[in-house]
């Protein structure tokens, strides 16, 4: 169900479940925030063999002669998020947007197991809604969606570099726990892989834009 929330000047935002209709708005942030591209055609072409979509074979042909002609990071991300909205698949997968006046303000996805490990795969704010306290929101609920799952913890890997996104992760109590030395390609920045501990069940929908 969809969950709303309101502060300061920050518009009315809805935080729901991603949607087919969302897919170009979703990419057109990917495009914007993580503007390198750095999937090579056999890992790409790898992973869609194992994707839901890709693994149909009336569909298979058809994306792999998308991702020659594109960019292969925006085909890879079109396909995993075009199995969730239209298949709900793999059932792990937790995709949601932030709907603000009736656009697609950010996004993000986790992956967690009951019972088991939650992970934060990605979650990202059009550039001219950032600071608004969006992505807090976004990231509370996913918080809470992992801790309604069961999971002990949640984890993610975030840009040595990016000093906004790694504020709001230890703001929200995740702590650095490894580096990954040149992680993301191709420009060899490391990663900081961070963790937070659950300590107790929180129900989604209690954060609010702030």
């Amino acid at each position: 169900m969809p969950r709303a929330g309101q502060g300061g000047d920050a518009a009315m935002t809805v935080i729901r479940p991603l949607r087919g209709g969302d897919l170009r708005a979703v990419l057109a942030i990917v495009r914007q925030v993580f503007p390198e591209d750095s999937w090579t055609l056999e890992t790409a072409k790898g992973w869609l063999a194992r994707s839901p979509l890709g693994a149909q074979a009336r569909n298979a042909a058809r994306f792999e002669q998308f991702i020659r002609l594109a960019r292969l990071g925006e085909i890879v991300n079109l396909v995993r998020l075009a199995g969730v909205a239209a298949l709900g698949r793999p059932a792990t997968r937790y995709c949601i947007v932030a709907d603000a006046d009736g656009m697609i303000a950010g996004y993000a996805c986790l992956n967690a197991v009951a019972g088991g490990q939650g992970d934060v795969q990605t979650i990202a704010v059009r550039g001219d809604r950032q600071g608004e306290g969006i992505g807090t929101v976004l990231l509370a609920d996913l918080i809470a969606t992992a801790a309604a799952r069961g999971c002990r913890d949640v984890s993610l890997d975030v840009r040595a570099d990016n000093a906004r996104a790694r504020l709001l992760y230890r703001r929200t109590g995740f702590t650095e726990a490894a580096v990954r030395p040149g992680y993301y390609q191709p420009s060899g920045a490391d990663a900081v892989v961070m963790r937070l501990r659950i300590s107790r069940r929180i129900e989604p929908g209690n954060a609010r834009v702030r």
